[in-house]
Formats: structure tokens, sequence, C-alpha cells
């Protein structure tokens, strides 16, 4: 039966209210958490993840018996979660959805294996796979209207860089002589610059200036 606008007008409160909590059941019961990220994401491909083009084809299924397909024009292969984070994750999304928590949260990798029950490795390619994806969208975005800018300067994290590679000079400790210069904000090469902007629009973009 196709429900019309018409036909809920003649619904009472009440049976509206029963017929949205069973839609709600259902919707429920076909997507879980425990479900796999493949069933999680968008299953509709609308253009080839690497070169954009919308001419692709079905090229059969993988050995997990997922649907593949393949690119007319650069002739390369992919699936729905191709250059997404959940490429080549095993992990669930009720699991993800912890993860992403706790990155909002400010949840350190130690303090995420033991929340997700992962290993540190598995915590950290996650992490790395959710700010890619986050880079992303914002390259993606486009800010309109009025925009406003605001840089913010942070330490630089140098553990485990050569001395050759090093861009500023080593930190001796104990109670030497320290070497300072004269120096414009944002110039050091102690400190990273990060710019923020925002529009009226509310759509913010963070870049990293290079050292």
């Amino acid at each position: 039966m196709l429900i019309t606008k018409e036909f809920l007008d003649r619904l009472s409160p009440v049976e509206i209210t029963f017929i949205r909590c069973s839609i709600d059941k259902l919707y429920k019961d076909k997507e879980k958490h425990e479900t796999t990220n493949y069933e999680n994401v968008n299953l509709h491909v609308e253009c080839c993840p690497h070169c954009g083009s919308v001419r692709f084809v079905k090229n059969g299924l993988n050995p997990h018996h997922k649907q593949k397909y393949r690119c007319k024009d650069c002739n390369s292969a992919f699936m729905v979660t191709t250059n997404t984070m959940f490429t080549h994750s095993k992990t669930s999304f009720d699991i993800w959805s912890s993860f992403i928590a706790g990155e909002l949260n400010n949840l350190t990798l130690q303090q995420q294996t033991v929340e997700t029950g992962l290993t540190q490795i598995t915590c950290f390619n996650m992490r790395h796979k959710l700010y890619k994806a986050v880079s992303r969208i914002q390259r993606e975005s486009k800010r309109s209207g009025l925009v406003e800018l605001d840089p913010s300067y942070t330490k630089i994290n140098l553990k485990g860089t050569k001395q050759e590679n090093m861009p500023r000079y080593s930190n001796h400790r104990g109670k030497g002589k320290k070497i300072y210069s004269k120096q414009l904000p944002g110039t050091r090469r102690h400190k990273v610059c990060v710019v923020a902007a925002i529009d009226e629009h509310d759509n913010a973009v963070q870049q990293k200036k290079k050292i």
C-alpha cells in the first residue's frame, strides 16, 4: 500500500505515532551496529573514486562476496568502500562509532585501546584514516560570504626526527645558555602555524602551514 499525504491526514495522532514507531523499528532492524561497514555505508556508487568518471560497470564479486566495479576510463577496479575510512577495515561499525566519539573527546591511543578493545597499532591506523577522510571533506567544501580567519601557533612534534632533517636547532637540557633570536610571530621554527577559517554558513576548515 502506498502511503500518501491524504492517507496520513485521515489518521488519528495515535495511529500516526504507531506507524512512526513501526518504521523506526524496521529501520533499526535493517541497519545494526553489528553489521559490517560495507552494509552500513551507502551502497549506491555515483562515480569512480579514482578519476571521477561515471562510466563504470559491475565487475563480479570479491572473495567476501562484495560487489566490485571497474571504470571504463581509467580501467581501475573499486568497491563502495574504496577511498573511504572503511577501506580494508574489518572493524565493526559499532567500534568505529565508539572510536570517533573518543577522538572527539581527545582520548589518547592508550585510552582508545581500553575503550575499543583494539590494539594500539589498529587505533593508530584508524586515527589516520579518520583524519584523512576529514581533510578530504574540508578540501572539497567551499566557503562563501563573510569568512573569518584566525591563525594559531602550536609546538612542533619532532619525536623520532633525525638531526639532519631537524627544521630547528636541538634543545639541550641543563642550565646551559639558550639561544634566542628576534623573529616575528609565526616565523620561528619552534612552532607551526595552523590557520582556521569559518564562513557565515558555519563551513569550517583548518590547514597547517609548511615550516
